[in-house]
């Protein structure tokens, strides 16, 4: 199988050449894709069907024999899911439109330049994300169908005509009668009268090979109606001769709860893929809970600079507590442990909780991680815990909304680092008009403030003169840290040897580098970024993990 990463494509055009260049491209992205191509529209499908190993369908529309909207209804026909993307050229878009009005489906110009390739790429990761998230999903009910092995059966046997002669404890337990009553019940009394008839043709079948199981509500002695699923079979004496019917039958009111909580979610996962901001994806989670486990006092706290704040917070939490606390992520209380650890948490005595917080009217509370982005807090009222299966679906919707979070951040990193690109094109041309090298120092200085964000920024420049690198352009908050910015020269400093190597590095604790110009500095994380025999450029800050990856590509750039 290949990794969560890699996107396996069909690629479908009668063009060979296109296709050629098509997946040359593509292969230059960051994206892993695994390819299959088809020149001819029929051989395509019939690759589709004939394998489980596609993620996503690329497919022209101009074809002469078969063209992509009868290549998509034909996909259709046999598979709803599969995300599939109809490219078309100039004037075809509205055809494309027509066609394109079920989920997973999708259409983009035919278009091989650098920007457009990109919007490819972006188009084909979020239908895949959704379509193995989708996936993911469904095969969590083969997970959850586990559970209901460990309920309690009713065991029973009766005579031909369904009169009870048999049955164990459960029976009693489950509806309330006394062993008394069963002895004189009529199988019409364990069941509601509009389900009378069916539980007669019940009966005509019971002695068939492989009788057919039957759901059917059972009613208690205090009119209760518990939905049951019963199996039955012949029951025989000795010598083989049918002498009543024996079954199991199995309380499924867990299962049918979550079906409907099932099907919940599956509205929930459609509604986080369609959000738009981290707020609706919080608010969309916490009102979810209502279809997991009943009166939830539910919040999501989602991360902003330090601290986890409460964002999603239904109008059944606001009724419970007046005001909602935040959390520092370094503070031993729940929700940052969980946070920091993803692992979840879950109290059945809010007494055990010693976070200095108030809980209210909560008896219990449970806390499952968002990823990177925050925890989901789900309270009840009640000392009843969840059940497994309610667990389980809040572990599915915690999922669900981690990734619908994560799809939101990546497509609001793919917009920052576009508009990142263009506006240091832009810059470039800036630093080619520029006639001195302190226009240039300033131009590079002011591009990595504005544009990347960077902190404290100064360009150091080599003066043959003293021999030495000088601070030539310095962002307004470096002087607000430093008295008098320093002069580097031959010798140990880290300035020096980044200029020198010719190598970027990012220096975390600072003051503790054997290298470090001022071991009294306030700066704990510094960015050096060297311009070849020109000089260097360097950024520094105040907290430790302030450069990640992207701060060092786009500070090359």
């Amino acid at each position: 199988m290949p990794s969560n990463t890699e996107i396996r494509l069909l690629l479908i055009d009668d063009n060979s050449d296109f296709l050629e260049l098509l997946q040359i491209l593509l292969e230059q992205t960051n994206q892993a894709f695994e390819f299959t191509t088809e020149t001819d529209p029929q051989n395509g499908i019939a690759r589709f069907e004939s394998t489980e190993d596609i993620d996503c369908i690329l497919c022209d529309y101009h074809m002469p024999e078969m063209d992509g909207i009868e290549v998509l209804e034909t996909i259709r026909a046999t598979n709803t899911a599969i995300p599939f993307i109809l490219l078309t050229s100039a004037g075809s878009e509205e055809i494309a439109s027509r066609a394109v009005n079920t989920a997973n489906t999708g259409y983009l110009k035919k278009d091989v330049r650098l920007n457009h390739v990109d919007r490819i790429v972006e188009t084909v990761t979020g239908f895949v994300h959704r379509y193995r998230q989708q996936q993911r999903l469904e095969e969590n009910l083969t997970v959850i169908d586990r559970l209901f092995g460990s309920i309690d059966d009713v065991v029973y046997v009766t005579d031909l005509d369904g009169q009870p002669q048999y049955w164990n404890d459960a029976i009693t337990s489950t509806t309330g009668y006394t062993d008394a009553d069963v002895q004189t019940l009529t199988p019409s009394e364990l069941f509601p009268a509009s389900q009378h008839e069916r539980v007669q043709e019940s009966l005509s079948t019971a002695l068939e090979e492989e009788p057919p199981r039957l759901e059917v509500d059972l009613l208690t002695k205090d009119g209760t109606q518990i939905p049951f699923e019963f199996s039955r079979s012949p029951f025989c004496d000795e010598e083989g001769n049918v002498i009543g019917i024996c079954g199991v039958g199995r309380d499924i009111s867990d299962r049918k709860q979550y079906e409907r909580a099932l099907r919940g979610l599956h509205t929930t996962t459609r509604n986080l893929l369609e959000a738009t901001s981290r707020e609706e994806i919080a608010e969309i989670v916490a009102m979810a809970t209502k279809q997991v486990v009943d009166n939830p006092v539910s919040t999501v706290q989602l991360i902003e600079g330090d601290r986890l704040l409460p964002v999603g917070v239904p109008d059944e939490t606001k009724a419970v507590f007046s005001t909602l606390p935040d959390y520092s992520i370094n503070e031993d209380a729940p929700v940052s442990r969980v946070y920091r650890s993803g692992v979840s948490e879950h109290y059945t005595r809010v007494e055990d909780i010693d976070d200095g917080r108030d809980r209210g009217k909560l008896k219990q509370v449970y806390y499952y991680p968002l990823g990177e982005h925050g925890t989901l807090n789900v309270g009840l009222t009640e000392n009843e815990p969840f059940s497994k299966a309610s667990q389980q679906l809040a572990e599915i919707l915690a999922a669900n909304g981690t990734a619908a979070l994560n799809q939101l951040k990546h497509a609001s990193d793919l917009r920052t680092r576009e508009r990142m690109l263009k506006t240091l094109h832009e810059t470039t041309r800036e630093l080619m008009q520029a006639r001195t090298p302190e226009s240039i120092a300033e131009t590079a200085v002011n591009a990595a403030a504005n544009i990347l964000e960077l902190p404290a920024v100064t360009v150091f420049l080599w003066d043959d003169d003293t021999a030495s690198l000088c601070p030539t352009a310095s962002t307004d908050d470096t002087y607000e840290l430093f008295d008098e910015i320093p002069t580097f020269s031959t010798g140990d400093s880290i300035a020096w040897d980044v200029f020198i190597d010719g190598e970027t590095r990012v220096v975390e604790n600072v003051s503790q580098n054997r290298l470090v110009y001022n071991p009294e500095t306030d700066i704990e994380t510094e960015l050096y970024v060297p311009l070849g025999e020109y000089g260097l450029l360097l950024s520094g800050a105040t907290e430790q993990g302030i450069f990640d990856d992207s701060d060092v590509e786009f500070a090359e750039l």
